[in-house]
């Protein structure tokens, strides 16, 4: 008898880790560049989105996006804050 050898399957890759939906107080406060007493504060006021899940705080990332989203000022041509690549003359 002739004896066949097949060929080994290809190794699975990696499984990817979970995606986040929620950040912790310290997440979202490093996430948005901030400190955890200013994210206490508009959390507190009522300025930043966040979800409460049983006693916890949670952020929601996709509400930070939009949030951060809504209050982004885009730059004017000429503005010399701007990333202009224009160089003073």
């Amino acid at each position: 008898p002739i004896a066949i050898t097949l060929p080994a399957p290809p190794p699975k890759p990696p499984e990817a880790p979970p995606v986040r939906l929620v950040l912790s107080r310290q997440e979202a406060a490093a996430a948005l560049g901030i400190s955890a007493r200013t994210l206490d504060s508009l959390t507190a006021a009522g300025s930043l989105p966040h979800a409460k899940i049983g006693s916890r705080v949670a952020y929601p990332v996709s509400a930070l996006v939009n949030w951060l989203s809504a209050r982004t000022v885009q730059a004017r041509p000429g503005d010399p804050d701007s990333d202009s690549t224009d160089s003073p003359g």
